[in-house]
């Protein structure tokens, strides 16, 4: 049956449109309104989720970030030892060469009976040093956390401290031998010196009694055949820092003959065994010779090299190897000095050892002559 051909339909139809008008509406904006409800959840839900891959792919690139930081601090830590190792080179190559100059064969098998412990002991720490490169790279691959990277690298740490330790050991060990070669040298020369130093403190104002120049000049003598030293560079040393005046001191607060920073003698003093008595012990002849030469061995020792251990001793050591990483030339002023006072010194020890060698001929062709008569 067609209802729309009823005659009633489109005026029933008419009816409830206009009767409920504001209902139509109501019920269109509702459907709009939650229509547009239902794409906003939607876009809400896709833009959680886009947080929620970028903020894993941030935390990837931290991740990745902070391992390629770690792979340049091992890389730097590499080279770092690379380095030590040169040095401990170089140090092995000269102690060997210090080897070859012991003329006495009870010497000889000593020092090579020293070498081979060295050896086995730096062969041990060697292998060693390989097995735990070896599991450090090994653990790096594996590594996933930031925990076990940063537990690699204080293990690696704890190993370059052991380096630097063996380096030390290895250091001290060629140092005592040096001092042994050079005091068994001294034993066998015979040093005539006490005058001639005598004459020279006699020539300054030393603020010292006659008594305590002579001791002065017995521990200048004694502390330089120990350390292997030529008593005139001391002694040249002594004339450019306080022109052997006992008391003097600097405007920077530096003491005494060898003129000493306070804060630098007493870690000197700790490391050479002597006694520390306050930084007015500096005033002190022997406690200050003692100390300076002490530090001054300590130096060219560290850089193998007289006239830089000499600037260092000037301008203090960190001066000079930030000068020297820099690529720049270390001032020589104070140097110039040193060696300038030494040539005149042992320019004069020269000719009163010639003028000694000259009497006794002397003497010698007097007697002979007697002789012949």
């Amino acid at each position: 049956m067609n209802v729309s051909g009823h005659p009633n339909f489109s005026k029933t139809k008419s009816l409830r449109v206009g009767r409920y008008p504001f209902l139509v509406i109501l019920l269109g904006y509702l459907f709009q309104t939650s229509m547009t409800a239902y794409v906003l959840l939607d876009r809400t839900h896709k833009i959680e989720e886009l947080k929620e891959t970028v903020g894993k792919q941030q935390l990837k690139l931290q991740t990745q970030d902070q391992y390629l930081k770690h792979l340049e601090r091992l890389e730097f830590v590499q080279s770092m030892l690379k380095t030590k190792d040169s040095q401990l080179d170089e140090l092995q190559k000269k102690y060997s060469e210090q080897q070859s100059a012991l003329s006495v064969q009870t010497e000889v098998l000593k020092v090579k009976e020293m070498q081979d412990r060295l050896s086995t002991l730096l062969a041990e720490k060697d292998q060693k040093l390989e097995e735990i490169q070896s599991k450090y790279y090994n653990q790096m691959l594996e590594a996933r956390t930031l925990g076990e990277k940063v537990s690699l690298e204080r293990e690696l740490q704890t190993l370059l401290a052991e380096k630097e330790r063996q380096l030390n050991e290895l250091r001290e060990k060629y140092y005592q031998q040096q001092v042994a070669m050079l005091t068994q040298e001294g034993n066998n020369s015979n040093f005539k010196d006490r005058e001639r130093v005598a004459q020279i403190l006699e020539k300054f104002k030393t603020g010292l009694t006659k008594s305590e120049e002579e001791a002065l000049r017995d521990i200048i003598l004694s502390e330089s055949k120990r350390y292997g030293f030529d008593p005139n560079l001391i002694l040249a040393m002594i004339q450019t820092e306080s022109t052997f005046n006992n008391w003097a001191k600097s405007k920077q607060g530096a003491l005494g003959l060898m003129q000493l920073h306070p804060p630098t003698a007493k870690s000197i003093a700790e490391d050479a065994n002597v006694e520390w008595k306050g930084k007015d012990g500096l005033y002190e002849p022997d406690l200050n010779i003692r100390i300076g030469i002490h530090y001054l061995a300590q130096l060219i020792l560290h850089f193998q090299d007289v006239k830089l251990a000499l600037a260092a001793y000037n301008m203090g050591p960190t001066a000079v190897k930030r000068l020297l990483e820099k690529g720049e030339d270390v001032p020589q002023e104070y140097v110039d000095k040193v060696v300038e006072n030494y040539k005149v010194l042992s320019q004069n020890a020269l000719t009163s050892t010639e003028t000694s060698n000259s009497g006794k001929n002397d003497k010698l062709k007097v007697v002979k002559e007697e002789k012949e008569k």
